[in-house]
C-alpha cells in the first residue's frame, strides 16, 4: 500500500512539474517580443521579433499610426526584426489592402531574415 501511494505521488509531482513547465513556456511566449519606436523622419522602426503573440499589440500600432494625421504614407523599417510569422504578414496585407489608395504602406529597410521570409513568400513585391 504504501509504496503504490509514492508511485501515485511520484506521478502527481512529475505532472504537476510539467504543467508547471508549459505555463512558464506560454507566459514567456505571451509577452511582447517587439519594440516600435520613430525616428525623425517619420519612420517608425521595428525592433524584436514579431508572431502571432503580438498581432493585437502590432494591429493598435498601426491603428495609431494612421491616425495620426493626414499621412499620405506609413513608413516602417524591419531592419533590426529577426523574426515575422505568417500570422504577422497576413495583418501587413490585409493592413496595406484597407488603407490604400488614400495611404500607402512602405518598408524602408529590411533584416536579413526579414527579407528572406519576404522572398520566400512572394511578399516582397508587395511592399516595395
Amino acid at each position: 500500500m504504501g509504496l503504490s501511494r509514492q508511485r501515485n505521488c511520484d506521478r502527481l509531482e512529475k505532472i504537476y512539474t510539467y504543467s508547471t513547465n508549459i505555463n512558464r513556456h506560454f507566459s514567456q511566449m505571451a509577452t511582447k517580443n517587439f519594440s516600435v519606436s520613430q525616428d525623425k523622419s517619420g519612420t517608425y522602426l521595428l525592433q524584436g521579433e514579431l508572431t502571432i503573440h503580438d498581432l493585437e499589440e502590432l494591429k493598435d500600432f498601426l491603428e495609431k499610426a494612421l491616425k495620426g494625421g493626414k499621412k499620405k504614407n506609413i513608413v516602417i523599417s524591419f531592419a533590426e526584426v529577426g523574426f515575422i510569422d505568417t500570422a504577422v504578414l497576413q495583418l501587413l496585407v490585409a493592413f496595406k489592402r484597407w488603407i490604400e489608395p488614400d495611404v500607402e504602406l512602405k518598408i524602408s529597410a529590411l533584416s536579413a531574415e526579414v527579407e528572406d521570409i519576404l522572398s520566400l513568400t512572394g511578399l516582397k513585391t508587395a511592399f516595395f
